[in-house]
């Protein structure tokens, strides 16, 4: 479960809608992100990993570098 919602936040990008049929701007894809793989870390006791993946994925500077959603124009395949 928690590589598939890391997977989903991948693949997240303001061009493609969302299952609900909306675009979501870049900032409230990074936050939503941040805010759902923390309460899924928490309500499933995983402190040590919520304390990784924040240093090493989600952090400010580390999301642009794996996360499709910063490049604002173009969708990497």
């Amino acid at each position: 479960p928690l590589w598939k919602l890391i997977d989903r936040h991948l693949h997240q990008h303001s061009l493609i809608l969302t299952c609900e049929g909306e675009f979501l701007m870049k900032d409230n894809i990074y936050e939503a992100a941040i805010q759902e793989t923390y309460n899924f870390c928490k309500d499933n006791s995983l402190i040590l990993i919520w304390q990784y993946l924040w240093m090493e994925w989600y952090s400010e500077s580390k999301w642009p570098l794996w996360a499709r959603s910063p490049c604002e124009n173009m969708i990497s395949i």
